[in-house]
């Protein structure tokens, strides 16, 4: 979600502005439920209870903004978003980072929210530290490549990055090293609802690292967050000075590789035949003391018979041709438990039967869990149309709390699933009979101890059996269930509006963006034209959000990315202002750094329409180029915005900068701003910061922003001499002329607050002076 500028700074999450270029009122999504916005079109009153009677017809979308065709409505929302709205502002919150990582060859695909409070920069969410319990994984480890080499960086310099895909077991390969150096019980996974987990991580060194005897080594999944070279030698250094052992795990993109780091060890697996062989003997050694022969079947397994059977198995041009299709090392795994299982009787055609089964085996369980055969006559609980709801909702938020799924299941259960339906009586409701041990049955929930999830974890959270079980219910859902279409595209519009006054509510709406893109991929016609392309039309910023971060998810396809780059070129190209700025935001994704040049000329022509001029999507899409490192592309079209003549360019520049100026270069640089930097570094960006502060410090719309993120900068320059000589130096630029009274007055009250600083005494004599010599 992108900040929202107001007022002397004041910022909304989600909302829009009050007025715009012209001069058109506050949008309905400030005032009233988003849905209505749309004129001529009234929604139905949502069912407030189980027994809430039947709607006469499904709910429709109101007519779609420019194409005068009627289309299906939403539920009625609960209530607006102007109090959360209201509470937002009062605290000042800034969104200004978001993250997804997807891998495309298998599909699954996460996305992650990050929310910085009072714009100091500090996440809302810590680190967690999670035991690694995973003994299995360590006692049946097959060698990848480089492992020596690895094991060698590891020991000698207490770090060491696997760059692979996932389901290459990299996991695994990270417990094996680790264990060498430490004790398997002393193994932690750190964990961070935010996506810069490194950066975090460094923040927090001290607690995590230096003052941890529990742990001696950490894995920490970086997912696709970019984690820089200098990032990587900050957490070495950090390492060795607490003796601790570091593997981090990534995307082929994650870690740098130009100029390759020697910190970064690519992870391509284990040969699949090998995992197979030997989580296959592991399986039969434990079958073998349990084998009960029965009579005119099979004599007693012993260890010349269970040989000779993975002899035979492994040269079966069935099974490669499985191991080949098999998309993690997990999936192998489970083919070897498959396999043990029917060692007796798995002729040819046995094995033919088993790999189908292991073929089907998620989707089977998800017919399973989904339909009506579980349901037993006299049970209210299992036929209780709820249970499946619920269901739903556990597998789509896999990962989240618990809360989450129980939430969004009621809502599915209770106010989108009667509008589909024509029910007799309302559904039983036994509040102490449906528990959660029936209502999720124990085949489709994780053990939490082998999940790493300690007994005592706040909150608790949604886990499946396997990771790949969301998209298998998906899958059921969508193309099996075709009566389910609708109530599904209705659940996920309804998410994204329904009344919720915590913050943590923006990760539901992540997910919601990430099930759309997902559901795109099926079928992308259906679902953008009924769904992700009205989101993009719709008057609410998180909307239109939502719509963004779909389409990147839907791109991870290649068969879909085509089609999601020309109509999101289409959007830029509109006259709606509403798909501009729906455009906007998803270039400020993972579809924005694929063609950087390209996403900087689209942003600068959407930056001179009149209609984004209050909007801050373009600044932030801008901002999130140059968090991903993009800098000297970036800055080189700043420099020319915010000395454009145009009107409206300068402001997105501008807004752009303050943005990036709240974050250092990297993690262990405290106090020490990227931009300013880069301007030390190279001298033909002090023109541009000099220019950023005197735009920043005299507009309305920024001065409360920028005067503080002043104070900062000049407060913790103290102890840095080259910044506080920039400072001191450029001062007289920026602070004098038209504001050198402001500038003073400024300068006199933070003396006040910092009393010791003497990089503010400094620049105070600079502007009196007016020579930049304030030593």
């Amino acid at each position: 979600m992108t900040e929202q500028a107001g007022p002397e700074g004041a910022e909304t999450p989600g909302g829009e502005e009050g007025v715009d270029t012209v001069g058109t009122p506050r949008e309905a999504s400030e005032e009233g439920p988003p849905n209505d916005e749309r004129a001529g079109t009234e929604t139905p009153a949502a069912p407030q209870g189980p027994a809430a009677p039947a709607a006469d017809a499904p709910p429709v979308r109101p007519e779609a903004a420019g194409t005068g065709s009627p289309t299906r409505r939403r539920v009625e929302r609960p209530a607006d978003f102007a109090e959360s709205q209201d509470a937002h502002e009062r605290h000042g919150l800034q969104k200004i980072k978001r993250a997804a990582f997807s891998s495309g060859t298998n599909g699954t695909a996460f996305y992650v929210e990050n929310v910085f409070a009072n714009g100091d920069g500090e996440a809302l969410t810590e680190v967690r530290v999670i035991p690694f319990t995973e003994d299995a994984v360590i006692d049946l480890y097959e060698p990848v490549a480089d492992h020596g080499r690895m094991a060698a960086h590891l020991e000698e310099v207490h770090i060491v990055a696997l760059a692979g895909r996932v389901g290459s077991g990299r996991r695994a390969t990270a417990a094996v090293l680790l264990v060498k150096h430490c004790h398997r019980y002393a193994l932690g996974t750190l964990h961070r609802e935010g996506p810069d987990l490194v950066r975090a991580v460094c923040d927090q060194a001290d607690e995590l690292l230096a003052n941890a005897p529990k742990y001696d080594g950490y894995l920490l999944d970086v997912g696709p967050h970019p984690v820089t070279a200098q990032a990587l030698d900050t957490l070495a250094q950090l390492a060795r000075s607490a003796g601790k052992f570091l593997v981090l795990i990534g995307g082929p993109e994650t870690f740098p590789s130009d100029p390759p780091t020697p910190h970064v060890f690519e992870h391509a697996g284990a040969d699949r035949r090998a995992v197979l062989a030997v989580h296959l003997h592991a399986q039969l050694t434990s079958h073998i003391a349990d084998c009960v022969p029965q009579e005119g079947t099979h004599e007693r397994c012993d260890p010349a018979t269970t040989r000779a059977y993975v002899t035979r198995v492994l040269e079966g041009a069935q099974i490669q041709h499985a191991l080949d299709m098999a998309r993690s090392v997990e999936r192998v795994v489970h083919l070897a438990r498959l396999l043990a299982e029917n060692i007796h009787g798995a002729d040819a055609d046995g094995e033919a039967r088993i790999i189908g089964r292991w073929r089907d085996h998620l989707p089977a369980l998800a017919r399973k869990l989904l339909g009506p055969d579980e349901a037993r006559e006299g049970d209210p609980i299992l036929d209780d149309p709820h249970r499946q709801a619920l269901r739903i909702a556990y597998a789509l938020f896999h990962g989240h709390p618990l809360s989450d799924a129980i939430e969004a299941g009621d809502l599915l259960g209770r106010t989108v699933l009667p509008y589909f339906e024509v029910r007799e009586t309302a559904p039983l409701n036994h509040v102490f009979e449906r528990d959660l041990n029936r209502l999720i049955p124990r085949e489709m929930r994780a053990s939490e101890s082998l999940a790493g999830v300690e007994p005592d974890d706040n909150p608790r959270r949604a886990l499946l059996v396997h990771e790949e079980l969301l998209h298998a219910v998906l899958e059921v859902a969508w193309h099996e269930f075709p009566s389910l279409r609708q109530p599904l595209l209705a659940w996920l519009d309804l998410l994204i509006g329904v009344e919720q006054r915590s913050l943590d509510f923006e990760r539901i709406r992540v997910r919601v963006a990430h099930l759309a893109g997902l559901l795109m991929r099926r079928d992308f016609g259906f679902v953008y034209r009924e769904m992700v392309g009205l989101w993009a039309r719709h008057s609410s910023g998180a909307y239109r959000q939502c719509a963004a971060l779909a389409m990147e998810i839907a791109a991870e396809d290649d068969t879909s990315a085509v089609r999601v780059a020309t109509l999101v070129k289409d959007w830029a190209r509109s006259p709606d202002t509403r798909l501009q700025d729906a455009a906007a935001r998803t270039y400020g994704t993972s579809l924005g750094m694929r063609d950087v040049q390209l996403t900087l000329r689209e942003l600068g022509r959407l930056g001179r329409m009149p209609g984004l001029s209050a909007r801050t999507s373009v600044a932030f899409s801008t901002a999130y180029l140059l968090l991903n490192g993009r800098v000297d592309e970036v800055l080189a079209d700043l420099d020319t915005w915010i000395t454009s003549k145009d009107a409206h360019l300068p402001r997105h520049a501008v807004r752009a900068m303050l943005a990036f100026g709240r974050y250092t270069r990297t993690p262990d640089r405290r106090g020490r701003p990227a931009l300013a930097e880069l301007a030390l570094k190279q001298t033909g960006h002090r023109e541009l910061l000099t220019n950023f502060w005197r735009h920043a410090l005299s507009e309305q719309e920024t001065s409360a922003r920028a005067w503080h993120l002043l104070e900062r900068w000049l407060a913790d320059a103290d102890g840095n001499d080259d910044l506080a000589q920039l400072y001191v130096d450029l001062a007289p630029r920026f602070l004098g002329a038209e504001l050198t009274g402001r500038s003073m007055f400024h300068l006199g009250l933070w003396r006040i607050r910092h009393p010791d600083s003497h990089t503010l005494r400094r620049v105070q004599r600079s502007l009196a002076t007016g020579t930049g010599e304030g030593r």
